[in-house]
């Protein structure tokens, strides 16, 4: 008896929703709308002169719980100027593939440098294009800043 009800409330559920409008999104004409918090995927801010907050510290790739983060800090120079500190992330590479989009490298950064955007499309079907490299995550800020002295090295270079 408990078999034949148990059958007949299964019945009964798809029954009730068999008659109902079904949910389908049209993706690509019409995009999901998601709440403000949704953690997408990875973008690293420049300040308002245009250069790197990031300093190459790497406390977000030592809090990453997938170790999807690589990190390699250089020493600015003079002529070559990439942020207001000494160091900067001369390598800075997120594995997409293994993120688990977190946020506890967002929360890490000292200096706010790495944001969570509200994109989602990343699929791809090769496995290098997972690899969000520096200059993919960066916003263009126009050509690098160049020093006078390189300026100089260059004309002297050219009239030789």
């Amino acid at each position: 008896m408990n078999t034949v009800l148990a059958i007949l409330s299964g019945f009964r559920l798809t029954l009730r929703h068999f008659f109902k409008r079904p949910v389908t999104v049209f993706y690509p004409e019409h995009r999901r709308a998601f709440s403000p918090r949704f953690r997408g995927l990875h973008s690293l801010a420049r300040d308002e002169d245009g250069l790197e907050k990031c300093v190459g510290c790497g406390l977000c790739a030592k809090v990453c719980p997938s170790f999807a983060i690589e990190v390699v800090a250089a020493e600015n120079t003079e002529c070559d100027r990439h942020n207001r500190t000494e160091r900067y992330a001369a390598r800075y590479v997120i594995d997409i593939g293994r993120c688990i989009f977190c946020g506890y490298c967002v929360e890490a950064c000292p200096t706010e440098a790495i944001s969570m955007t509200p994109r989602y499309e990343m699929a791809d079907y090769q496995r290098d294009s997972l690899f969000y490299t520096k200059s993919r995550m960066l916003p263009d800020a126009g050509p690098p800043k160049r020093c006078e002295q390189e300026d100089e090295a260059d004309a002297a270079r050219r009239e030789d």
